[in-house]
């Protein structure tokens, strides 16, 4: 045991954790706090701690995280499972997606007479948008109008084509792009492609889902 104690006592001045001692010479951890109780660790040692201590540190922030994103990916698969689960046989009939279109334009949609036009970032948004437009009514998909809003730092023509090929339209559907002078000098994010505007003028349209609207909006829940 006495050599074991020396043994102790010269790791810990080095640096070395209790619980690298322990695992080194098998002592238990009450009779380690007794035999160091007096033992200065030098500064090298201290410095080796420290620095354990932050890799400690940063593999449990990790880990924390990794379980957070886990946990967070399994509320959402069984957050899914149940709609798909309530859902399952509904018939989204034309009135359905005629609801679901007056919400999307109230919540995204642009106010103006005779034209209907919703603008967004997200493709599968403006998709569902042109989706919704023509399985009810029936539109003339090349008669769509798109603007788009960029940053100062990206490129027409690219985001142009980035949106026709998401959108299954033509870049000759587009109008002037429209860039943002508050962002020169700021580098947009990578996978940001701007805002695009969709219009599409039939006073019609615009009529029956401002008329859904005021009806939704006279609701009860």
């Amino acid at each position: 045991m006495v050599h074991k104690k020396e043994d102790a006592i010269k790791m810990r001045k080095k640096g070395k954790t209790f619980n690298e001692i322990i695992t080194k010479l098998g002592v238990a951890k009450g009779t380690l706090h007794y035999w160091l109780r007096d033992t200065e660790v030098s500064e090298k040692g201290k410095e080796r701690i420290l620095a354990r201590k932050q890799n400690n540190l940063e593999r449990i922030r990790e880990i924390a995280a990794r379980v957070n994103r886990e946990r967070r990916l399994e509320a959402v698969r069984k957050a899914e499972e149940g709609v798909a689960r309530d859902y399952d046989g509904a018939v989204f009939d034309k009135r359905t997606k005629e609801l679901a279109l007056a919400f999307l334009y109230l919540g995204e949609g642009f106010k103006r007479r005779n034209v209907v036009a919703v603008g967004n970032s997200s493709s599968a948004i403006l998709r569902w948008f042109i989706e919704l437009l023509d399985s009810i009514y029936g539109i003339d998909r090349e008669k769509l109008k798109l603007f788009l809003y960029l940053r100062a730092d990206q490129k027409e023509d690219q985001e142009k084509e980035y949106w026709a090929n998401e959108l299954s339209l033509s870049k000759s559907q587009f109008y002037k792009s429209q860039f943002d002078k508050r962002t020169i000098g700021k580098k947009t994010i990578v996978g940001y492609h701007g805002v695009c505007a969709i219009y599409y003028h039939n006073t019609e349209i615009e009529r029956r889902l401002t008329a859904v609207q005021k009806y939704i909006a006279n609701m009860r829940a």
